[in-house]
């Protein structure tokens, strides 16, 4: 027999939910945000978007910001939206003993700082790794203390600001490439704070899984960081702006209650961000577009 499925779930408000309302199964589609600035940016592709979103039995957003939009591009009204928050793997990211030696080692670096920095994503514009780099002169220059920057990830960028770090004459900022989520959580648990400095977010998963690993976020106050953001467990300042997300990074890394602001770091992403939690949340979706 043919796979009959009760239910469709469609991933991105684009070419996809059009294709599932051509089986005329109930669908949901869930919407990411880079969906949104591909319908911004290609009129071509509107009438199957707009019907494949416009039919689906819920529209699943992953932050504020990108249900308001959705709302706005798509014409779907406010009943047929629900916002899921994404979940994390709680078996990986997670509070770990490391070695601060031991991991830096691995990364090719053989020397213990006073404070580690963190950034993990891609080397790309809307990313905002540049903007860190120059917040890191200003840190580096200000304080007494050795802070390092570790930023891991890569893209079309990466010889670029690896430019601006030369110019900017940056002695303490490594790029660490490409590396694997064991290595990841590694660099969570020994930074002293974790670093977004987007700008443009739709939900920000990087930082969420920092937070689980008991790390603080200084994030960007846009896109979706401001839903979960707040100063029981990081920061959040204005985009493009060097010199308060200096300042944010130095509160963080030299506050006196750092050992209780992890832990209350690791519990809130268990509390709220789990992917049991999130899936909980799904099913209740599946079983209403069903019935």
């Amino acid at each position: 027999d043919k796979f009959k499925p009760d239910i469709i779930h469609a991933q991105h408000l684009w070419i996809t939910p059009y294709a599932a309302q051509k089986t005329g199964l109930p669908y949901v589609v869930t919407g990411h945000g880079t969906d949104l600035k591909g319908f911004k940016q290609d009129k071509r592709y509107h009438p199957y978007a707009l019907k494949g979103a416009q039919n689906a039995r819920k529209v699943i957003t992953i932050s504020k910001q990108v249900d308001r939009e959705t709302k706005e591009l798509y014409h779907i009204g406010d009943e047929k939206r629900k916002i899921v928050y994404n979940g994390y793997d709680t078996k990986l990211f997670k509070v770990n003993n490391v070695s601060r030696k031991e991991a830096l080692e691995k990364f090719g670096i053989n020397e213990i700082p006073d404070y580690i920095v963190s950034f993990a994503g891609k080397l790309a514009h809307f990313k905002g790794a540049d903007i860190l780099l120059k917040a890191a002169k200003i840190y580096e220059n200000q304080m007494k203390e050795k802070v390092i920057t570790l930023i891991a990830g890569n893209g079309v960028l990466y010889d670029e600001l690896n430019k601006l770090k030369d110019f900017l004459e940056l002695k303490n900022t490594f790029f660490l490439g490409y590396i694997s989520d064991e290595q990841l959580i590694d660099l969570y648990n020994i930074a002293d704070v974790s670093t977004v400095p987007s700008r443009s977010e739709p939900f920000g998963l990087v930082a969420i899984e920092a937070l689980a690993c008991g790390t603080p976020v200084v994030g960007t106050n846009q896109g979706g960081l401001p839903d979960f953001i707040n100063e029981d467990i990081g920061a959040l300042v204005d985009v493009e702006d060097d010199i308060a997300l200096a300042e944010a990074i130095i509160n963080e890394l030299v506050r006196p209650d750092k050992k209780e602001r992890r832990k209350r770091a690791h519990e809130y992403a268990v509390n709220n961000f789990s992917w049991k939690n999130t899936i909980k949340e799904v099913e209740k979706i599946y079983k209403e577009a069903i019935f």
